[in-house]
């Protein structure tokens, strides 16, 4: 998969090189910014380029939304991306951990700027925004999954904003138009 995985730090730019077509097989990572009134967001989400993912992307995508979820539940006022961090290892098995990527946390803060630096050790508060966005590269077997999601710290814990769009294999290949509701096997139509 010639280009499709680290594009952007490799060339350390947005990549946008659109010379090849995309075979069975392969996943398209969508990391999505958007800009309104000043206010920035980002979401990401990993599509199969056939509608279906392989039982090994399965397998990896699951564990990512594993991972997330593991973030997600541990959101609250006073604990710190550090915090989040360790949550999110626990769920990361070892043979994993080396295509995980992270550098002080699986995400950053957003705002102003898609790329907020991610301030490990400041206590979240309400009205915090940011990304929970656990990225796991393999290049050994060559899949990527990217799901990222947007929250904001609430005073009971957190909301997130990006929850209406699916994370599981069966919910992104459905927004692919490969498998229909109620199909059960991931028909073609």
């Amino acid at each position: 998969m010639p280009n499709s995985l680290w594009p952007w730090r490799i060339l350390a730019a947005n990549y946008d090189r659109r010379n090849r077509v995309m075979r069975d097989g392969e996943l398209v990572v969508f990391d999505v910014g958007t800009e309104l009134d000043y206010a920035v967001s980002d979401v990401g989400r990993t599509f199969p380029v056939s509608g279906h993912f392989s039982f090994e992307q399965k397998e990896k995508l699951d564990m990512v939304v594993a991972v997330s979820d593991a973030i997600l539940a541990a959101i609250r006022p006073g604990v710190t991306f550090s915090d989040l961090k360790e949550a999110a290892l626990g769920k990361i098995p070892e043979k994993e951990r080396p295509y995980k990527q992270a550098a002080g946390f699986y995400g950053h803060h957003i705002g102003l700027s898609s790329s907020e630096p991610a301030l490990v050790e400041v206590p979240l508060e309400p009205g915090m925004v940011f990304t929970v966005e656990p990225w796991y590269y393999n290049h050994d077997e060559e899949i990527a999954i990217f799901i990222e999601d947007v929250v904001v710290v609430t005073s009971g814990g957190h909301e997130n904003l990006t929850a209406s769009l699916p994370r599981t294999a069966e919910g992104l290949e459905l927004m692919t138009g490969a498998r229909s509701p109620g199909s059960g096997g991931g028909q073609r139509r």
